[in-house]
């Protein structure tokens, strides 16, 4: 089931976003010097507008190990 779902889109991708005990957005921000803001083929790391969110791509070594690091 992994490899199929790995399959189903273009891209996958990943969000992590801070929040707090009732689940609402945490006023801090997170940052990545490697994040960008644009959805390019080489991009693992995007940022855009939340500053408390951060999404990133998932590769094909990704899904081989069956977990993101």
């Amino acid at each position: 089931m992994l490899q199929r779902w790995a399959y189903e889109s273009g891209v996958n991708i990943i969000e992590v976003a801070l929040v707090d005990i009732q689940k609402q957005p945490h006023p801090y921000s997170i940052n990545n010097k490697a994040s960008q803001k644009t959805l390019e083929d080489q991009v693992l790391i995007i940022k855009q507008d939340e500053p408390n969110i951060l999404y990133f791509r998932l590769t094909n070594e990704d899904f081989l190990a069956g977990f993101k690091t």
